[in-house]
């Protein structure tokens, strides 16, 4: 819109939309018609004023003003050497003029046409002139639009890189969070809640927080990260720290932010501003964290997001080494064979697979068998299956699980937090140990031990523990890698 009044401006336009007249067109006309009038006596035509020349030297100026000038400056132009023609036939060179009414049109058809002619070609210019510029206009007005769309693209395409970045950069971070939580399957539980506040450190920024562990509904014990990154024991938390009562009360992540408006509020003098629960499966706080100091940026609804993420999973994570810790000091395995026994592994089982349909974690589930298990003879079998199943129990972590199956010559192994894929490399890699023992259980001494096993995992959709085991059974029953084979 500016650049349309300035181009108005500069054009002569006046406020109502009409340039002002120009008076450069008079001084023109008027400058062309003295010199056609002085090279008129100079060169001394017969007749005074062209009279009797054809087409009349004075069209040169109506036409050619009509053609540069708008209407008005047209119209009065054009006047102008019709007043001079009709001069020159009022007031000859010789004798007198009479005004005859029948020779009117004939005295003054030129000046006639010439105020005819000029009116009508200059406002046809008029019209042209008007039009370009509206046209004009147009364009200037469809350019900067076309920029401003322009910067608006640009403006999209810079926010869309920075959100591809940012997604980019928050898929890596989960997978890397993915790998950390892998980690915990050979930790203690002691070791799984150090590696908890190691894990907020790193991915929330969190400069200082404390972690109680929760006995009977109430926090006891505690640690606490300092800046420095040095943990000390603490003891439980103070009573008017209603973040972290909150956070166990409500069983959710709680913030400072939420109690703005609360009574307690202008009073509270204690240090967490961001605190959560670890529940397990029955929805009962086994632990508690409180973060005391992180960067003012990362307090965002994101971190309140990616904090109850990480709690929820070291939960798991944490229940399930209370769970071993407990089992082991229970003696629910075979000590003999250094395997848990099967009602324990049906029960543990389908605890695991509750909590990968629950969370949409990784579960995998292993059988692996003794072919051939009736071809070893009978006071050799007790041996074969107490070395194949030490051989096995010492490849699994503190998270995983080794024990015995419905029948004696099979081992099924669990792996929470493990896919298929690594799964599967971790029972190539027992597999290809017990190998390395070169057993000859069977009647024909040259025929070496072959093993088949399985690998089965949890995947969306399934509705039971039984479905796992299923897979993980046919499986064993086709035809599959042998122990005791090159490939």
């Amino acid at each position: 819109m500016m650049s349309l009044l300035r181009r108005k401006a500069e054009s002569g336009m006046g406020p109502h939309g009409r340039s002002a007249f120009r008076y450069s067109s008079v001084v023109e006309t008027l400058a062309v018609l003295a010199v056609l009038i002085a090279a008129n006596r100079i060169f001394g035509f017969a007749a005074w004023g062209y009279l009797d020349i054809q087409p009349h030297p004075f069209w040169a100026i109506v036409v050619l003003i009509a053609i540069r000038y708008p209407f008005r400056e047209g119209l009065v132009c054009a006047s102008l050497p019709a007043l001079a023609y009709a001069l020159f036939v009022v007031f000859p060179s010789e004798g007198d003029y009479f005004f005859l009414t029948t020779n009117l049109f004939s005295d003054y058809k030129e000046p006639i046409l010439f105020v005819v002619v000029g009116g009508v070609i200059s406002g046809y210019t008029e019209h042209l002139t008007r039009r370009t510029e509206a046209l004009r206009d147009r364009l200037q007005a469809r350019e900067e639009e076309m920029a401003s769309l322009g910067e608006r693209n640009r403006a999209t395409q810079e926010a869309l890189n920075k959100l591809e970045l940012r997604i980019a950069g928050q898929s890596t971070s989960m997978v890397d969070l993915f790998g950390s939580l892998s980690q915990t399957r050979s930790m203690t539980p002691d070791e799984i809640k150090l590696n908890l506040m190691a894990v907020l450190r790193q991915y929330l920024n969190m400069a200082q927080g404390k972690y109680y562990d929760v006995e009977r509904g109430q926090p006891v014990r505690g640690r606490l990260l300092s800046e420095d990154g040095r943990v000390t024991e603490v003891g439980p938390p103070a009573g008017e720290d209603f973040i972290l009562t909150e956070a166990q009360r409500l069983k959710h992540v709680a913030y400072l932010g939420q109690f703005a408006q609360s009574a307690d509020f202008d009073a509270y003098r204690a240090s967490s501003l961001l605190a959560g629960p670890l529940l397990n499966d029955s929805g009962e706080a086994i632990g508690l964290v409180g973060i005391e100091k992180m960067p003012f940026l990362d307090y965002n609804p994101h971190s309140f997001k990616l904090f109850g993420t990480i709690l929820s999973w070291w939960a798991s994570a944490l229940d399930e080494g209370i769970r071993l810790q407990t089992l082991r000091e229970e003696s629910v395995f075979n000590e003999e064979l250094g395997l848990y026994n099967f009602a324990y592994f049906w029960g543990r089982l389908n605890q695991e697979f509750r909590r990968a349909r629950r969370f949409s974690i990784p579960l995998s589930l292993s059988l692996i068998r003794i072919d051939q298990f009736d071809g070893v003879a009978q006071e050799k079998q007790r041996d074969l299956v107490v070395t194949v199943a030490r051989v096995i129990a010492r490849n699994v972590t503190e998270l995983e699980m080794a024990s015995c199956y419905k029948t004696e010559d099979t081992v099924a192994l669990v792996f929470p937090f493990l896919m298929a894929p690594d799964a599967e490399e971790k029972v190539r890699k027992i597999a290809a140990e017990i190998n390395a023992f070169g057993f000859q259980p069977y009647q024909d001494a040259d025929e070496r031990l072959a093993l088949s096993w399985s690998v089965a995992d949890f995947q969306i959709g399934m509705e039971d523990f039984g479905q796992l085991i299923t897979q993980a059974e046919s499986g064993l029953e086709t035809p599959c890698e042998k122990a005791g084979s090159d490939g």
